[in-house]
């Protein structure tokens, strides 16, 4: 709960049933001259501390509801080929599409572990080459969403609305239907799917030189293996996998049969090679790399309680960059073909230079630690980065890079129509259209159609600019009718089922997230039109559009449409959308996480390594790597008596008296009326803890201290207090 909201006075006859629970309540009146407002008691949420609580209090608290999928978007579902046996390929499909499912074609899949909505999967593979020159196809295959969502219909507008997957750290609320975005889009092993692909040749892997890209929509693939990053890890380490515990259908990280062993380890390392050259290029194009060394937190979850009872950061491997260099090249490739070819209504991610006037606290800490930071450019500040790592340690160079990540820009999506530069003449050039993060001149969202809707445009901008056209609602037949609300009896039943049936880790978002997120998330922090019909072409599409034969989506025959989806200002509101929508996904996933921090640490305590960020006059405010996190660290209480273990001090054990209230729960912590804190302006700045005849403790910035960490959780209590930070 927001901490500025006052406290609401309730009258209730219910007191005794109501202690320890967290309420929603609504405010009635705040009468002149009342300390507090008044208000009426609306619903139990349950207990305080109760992992679902206090989820559904944080919910309530983002205004964010995720209601059923409608019954017109379920009819919008496949309704042949998935009761008895799995989705198949129809027909028209598999005529229609280039076939790689065999011809040398080893697709395969890198997921984390428990992935169910897999978007992406590639491949690699000679071609040719003579004497020391060798050539190499290297391919990125994206599930085709644009098939299966028709643009105009219900289940495109939902999804629309939704903008994007919302993970929690226990579980995930689904842009699209369980059985597109867990089954007949996720590309799982062994599976026939349908995909969108982009394809490369490749010289002289040394030095990667690039030949043309080249698209093709009519792909039909099967993965011969969806693996997780450490089973494509110890591939490429180790040439094999020796221990391979089955895992629950549908997810990542199935057995991989042995004797795909020693081809896939070949593959994977010729990726490896060919994204370390790509990561040098973009590197030499100023690019920034933000990543945490620690990498995401993962937290473990009781079986009864739901609480969290261990938290991890998950190890970032050399594979996890490979994979997000491909997923970037992949969308760099698609956003030149669709502004070409739309240069009014193309769809990209954009991300503006870091300003000057943020960089207060970032130039301060790294002249504390004898740091110059330069932010001419993103080549300049990653090059600072780098030398605050090296030459003051893996801490204080955590600390530089999650402020230099507070203070940059908010990536976004852009309309190109709509930019500054946009001419009459149909270019747009300049850095409104760049990724400053990324070191690229222009971006988009491609790889991850399954669970963000910019995906979605931007596949069937593609379809569109390489002439292949997309699926677009086509006005159903009476006949339809009986159909379709059959379809939504059966598919609402499997929709239930899928959601009954999937084990904890499926419906967890365990940092299910595409190549580009790797990077590009860390950028992301700092009213949507449904009528798709009418209006003419200029509007719509930004140009003439095409229609062909229709083709099947779910029950209804879609036609095929071949002009830009959206025209530039209609385009400009769904960006707008989107904005908004991904942000607040991405606010809600990050105090989730902070909410199960603070349950995990729920009357425990562990010791973790934190730097000192600033210092005031009780105490300094610390940065904790291992969380990503920062909080104050109070040396004195209230009335200004030192609380800290007397041994740091250099005196006994029981030295002074009963530590303070909010102190009590810090080991070893002891009241010390006859210490004194001294902060010591100048350079550099200094707080001092002082007591007579004793060793004096001196902090300052960037100073590596150790912190025990807990959390105070107090039934009582309106909201969850901070993590509390005590000196160890």
């Amino acid at each position: 709960m927001d901490p500025r909201a006052p406290r609401i006075k309730l009258r209730t006859h219910q007191l005794s049933r109501l202690m320890g629970q967290r309420l929603l309540v609504q405010v009635d009146a705040w009468e002149r001259g009342m300390r507090f407002p008044s208000g009426h008691y609306v619903r139990a949420l349950g207990p305080a501390g109760d992992a679902e609580t206090e989820v559904a209090a944080l919910l309530l608290e983002h205004d964010a509801a995720f209601p059923p999928f409608s019954a017109r978007a379920l009819a919008c579902l496949p309704r042949r080929g998935w009761r008895d046996s799995g989705w198949t390929v129809p027909e028209e499909d598999s005529t229609a599409r280039k076939d790689l499912r065999g011809g040398g074609y080893r697709v395969f899949s890198v997921d984390p572990p428990g992935c169910q909505d897999i978007d992406d999967a590639m491949h690699v593979r000679e071609i040719g080459g003579s004497g020391m020159v060798r050539r190499l196809e290297v391919g990125v295959h994206i599930a085709d969403v644009a098939r299966f969502v028709a643009h105009g219909s219900p289940l495109d507008r939902e999804a629309r609305q939704r903008g994007t997957t919302t993970y929690l750290s226990h579980r995930r609320f689904d842009m699209l239907p369980a059985l597109l975005a867990g089954d007949i889009c996720s590309l799982h092993g062994g599976r026939d799917r349908l995909a969108v692909s982009v394809f490369w040749e490749v010289e002289q892997l040394e030095d990667g030189k690039g030949l043309p890209s080249q698209f093709g929509q009519n792909l039909v693939i099967r993965s011969v293996a969806a693996m997780t990053y450490d089973q494509a890890h110890t591939l490429i380490t180790k040439g094999r996998i020796s221990d391979q515990p089955p895992v629950p259908p549908g997810q990542a990280g199935a057995p991989v049969p042995p004797d795909l062993h020693p081809p896939l380890s070949g593959d994977l390392k010729l990726l490896t090679l060919f994204a370390r050259w790509l990561r040098q290029q973009r590197s030499e194009s100023g690019a920034l790399d933000l990543t945490k060394a620690e990498g995401e937190l993962k937290f473990k979850l009781h079986p009864v309680t739901g609480l969290p009872v261990a938290v991890t950061a998950k190890a970032e491997l050399e594979i996890n960059h490979t994979i997000a260099e491909l997923m970037i090249l992949a969308n760099r490739t698609v956003a030149e073909t669709v502004l070409r070819a739309f240069p009014s209504a193309a769809l990209l991610r954009t991300h503006a230079p870091v300003q000057a006037s943020r960089l207060g606290l970032l130039q301060e800490v790294a002249a504390a630690a004898g740091i110059s930071v330069e932010v001419g450019s993103g080549g300049a500040l990653q090059a600072s980065l780098e030398r605050s790592q090296a030459a003051r340690g893996a801490g204080v160079g955590a600390l530089l890079k999650s402020l230099a990540t507070r203070v940059m820009s908010e990536a976004v999506y852009v309309c190109t129509g709509t930019l500054d530069e946009h001419s009459a003449g149909g270019g747009v050039t300049g850095e409104r259209l760049s990724h400053f993060g990324l070191g690229i001149g222009s971006y988009t969202h491609f790889t991850s159609p399954i669970r963000r809707y910019a995906d979605v445009v931007v596949h069937r901008l593609l379809l569109a600019a390489t002439g292949l056209g997309y699926a677009a609602e086509a006005a159903p037949s009476a006949d339809d009718a009986g159909a379709a609300a059959a379809t939504v009896t059966a598919v609402t039943a499997v929709e239930t089922a899928q959601e009954e049936a999937a084990p904890p880790a499926l419906a967890a978002g365990l940092g299910d997230l595409d190549g580009d997120d790797l990077i590009d998330a860390l950028l992301d922090m700092g009213s949507d039109d449904d009528d798709d019909g009418g209006g003419n072409a200029q509007q719509k599409g930004g140009g003439d559009v095409e229609v062909e034969e229709g083709v099947e989506v779910g029950g209804d025959v879609a036609v095929v449409r071949k002009g830009a989806p959206f025209g530039t200002l209609e385009l400009a509101r769904v960006c707008e959308h989107l904005n908004s929508r991904t942000r607040g996904a991405k606010q809600l996933s990050q105090q989730c996480q902070e909410l199960f921090l603070r349950l995990h640490f729920m009357n425990r305590v562990r010791v973790v390594d934190a730097v000192v960020m600033s210092l005031k006059a009780n105490g300094f405010l610390a940065y904790i790597p291992a969380f990503d996190t920062k909080g104050p660290v109070f040396l004195a209480d209230k009335s200004g008596v030192v609380q800290m273990a007397p041994q740091l001090l250099r005196l006994p054990a029981d030295s002074g008296g009963e530590p303070a209230q909010g102190f009590a729960m810090i080991p070893n912590c002891r009241a010390l009326p006859h210490a004194r804190l001294v902060l010591q302006e100048g350079t550099p700045q200094e707080l001092r803890v002082e007591v007579e005849k004793a060793a004096a403790v001196t902090f300052h910035v960037p100073m590596v201290v150790q912190l025990y960490v807990t959390c105070d959780v107090q039934p009582h209590k309106a909201r969850l207090p901070d993590l509390r930070f005590g000196l160890a």
